[in-house]
C-alpha cells in the first residue's frame, strides 16, 4: 500500500471527554491516550518489517523468530483498539500482518473493519477489495473498487481493479470496458494491457472465463 507505508510514525488520537471534572478522572484518561500509543508504536513496529507492500520488500514472517514477532504486534495492536476501536489504521496494520501471516479471511476482516470506519482513503478500500478477491467475493470486491475509483476518479490502477473485479464476478463485458478506459489514462501500463489481453481471449472462447485469480493467472 503505497501512501500508508509510513504508518510506522505515531498517529495521534484524541478521545472523547464527557464528564471527566475529577482529578482522578483526568489521569486516568492521559494514561490511556499514552497506552493506547505505546501500544501503537510498539505493534506496528513489530510487523512492519513483514508488511508485503509495493514500495519495499517483503521479509517472510516464515521462522518461529518472525511468526512470533508478528503475532506479538498483533497483541498489542489489538490492546490499543480496545482502547480506540475506531482506529482504522490499526485494523489495517494488523491486516497486514494476517496477510503475512497467510491468514487470509483473518486479513479480509481485519481490512473490512479498516475500510467500515475509514472510507475516504483509496488505499484502504483497495486493500480490502483485493483481499476479497483472494478469497472468491467478487461481488463485494467489485462494490469496494467501484467505491476506491469514486475518490480517485482520474487513477488507472484503481479503475483496473473495477475490471479484474468485474470480470472474476463474471461480467466480461464490463470488465473489458473498464480495462478501455483504465488505458486511455494510461496506454502502456503493462498490468492493464495483459489484463485487456486475457479478457479479449475470454470474449473469442480461446480461455475459460475464470473463477479465481489463480485461473485468470494461470498459464501466464
Amino acid at each position: 500500500m503505497r501512501r500508508l507505508a509510513v504508518m510506522t510514525k505515531l498517529i495521534a488520537f484524541v478521545f472523547a471527554l464527557f464528564g471527566c471534572s475529577k482529578k482522578e478522572e483526568q489521569t486516568k484518561r492521559e494514561y490511556t491516550m499514552e497506552d493506547h500509543n505505546r501500544l501503537w508504536e510498539e505493534g506496528t513496529a513489530l510487523i512492519n518489517p513483514y508488511m508485503r507492500l509495493d514500495d519495499k520488500p517483503e521479509k517472510p514472517a516464515t521462522g518461529r523468530k518472525a511468526i512470533r514477532e508478528v503475532e506479538q504486534g498483533i497483541e498489542k495492536l489489538n490492546a490499543a483498539v480496545d482502547l480506540k476501536p475506531t482506529n482504522w489504521a490499526a485494523h489495517w496494520v494488523i491486516g497486514k500482518a494476517y496477510q503475512a501471516l497467510d491468514r487470509p479471511s483473518d486479513a479480509c476482516d481485519s481490512f473490512a473493519r479498516s475500510f467500515e470506519i475509514q472510507k475516504e482513503n483509496a488505499d484502504v478500500a483497495r486493500e480490502y477489495m483485493l483481499s476479497c478477491l483472494q478469497l472468491g467475493r467478487f461481488e463485494r470486491a467489485v462494490v469496494v473498487a467501484e467505491h476506491a475509483v469514486s475518490l480517485e476518479p482520474d487513477e488507472p490502477g484503481l479503475i483496473a481493479n473495477v475490471a479484474l473485479a468485474l470480470l472474476l464476478a463474471g461480467r466480461t463485458d464490463d470488465a473489458l470496458k473498464k480495462t478501455e478506459e483504465s488505458l486511455g489514462f494510461n496506454p502502456t501500463d503493462p498490468i492493464t494491457q495483459a489484463l485487456n489481453k486475457r479478457i479479449h481471449e475470454i470474449l473469442d472462447g480461446s480461455r475459460p472465463q475464470p473463477k479465481s485469480i489463480a485461473e485468470l493467472e494461470k498459464g501466464r
